[in-house]
């Protein structure tokens, strides 16, 4: 999941580079500790599992995404993977309360809700809003996640 991290910084990076009138920032929140996979790959819960969050600013407009440690779903599970990386925004903007994604009904909603890496493939998963679950390299996971969060909030 680091891979997935440094991926989403590194883009954040290149746009905040060329386009001047968006700021995207990556705040990092650390490594899930390992008793916490322990707990999460068994279906149980932990405390503490941020794993970062990212603000997309275009002039006074601000969306925040925060990416967090789970159990996998159902879903995920029967792909083979344990613990994965939920995505949740704050709802409403400016409470600093976050909702995962897939409670949200809006038509704003990025289609990605979960990603988890198959160790036994190496590859990585994504989960979207319709319960599709699609393979794919991590570049294209965050390009994705990237590409509709601008046309859903700051598209004009």
């Amino acid at each position: 999941m680091e891979l997935f991290e440094a991926q989403v910084a590194q883009l954040a990076d290149m746009v905040n580079q060329s386009l001047p009138l968006v700021r995207i920032q990556v705040r990092e929140f650390g490594e899930l500790e390992f008793e916490k996979y322990l707990s999460l790959s068994k279906g149980h819960s932990a405390k503490k599992t941020w794993f970062f969050r990212i603000d997309f600013r275009a002039a006074h407009k601000v969306v925040r995404y925060l990416f967090f440690f789970g159990s996998a779903s159902p879903l995920m599970s029967k792909e083979g993977v344990d613990v994965t990386v939920l995505v949740a925004r704050e709802e409403p903007p400016g409470s600093f309360y976050y909702e995962r994604l897939e409670n949200i009904d809006a038509p704003n909603v990025p289609d990605i809700v979960e990603i988890g890496y198959k160790m036994r493939d190496e590859t990585f998963v994504a989960r979207n809003r319709n319960g599709k679950v699609v393979a794919h390299k991590v570049e294209r996971i965050v390009q994705t996640f990237f590409e509709q969060v601008t046309a859903k909030h700051f598209a004009s």
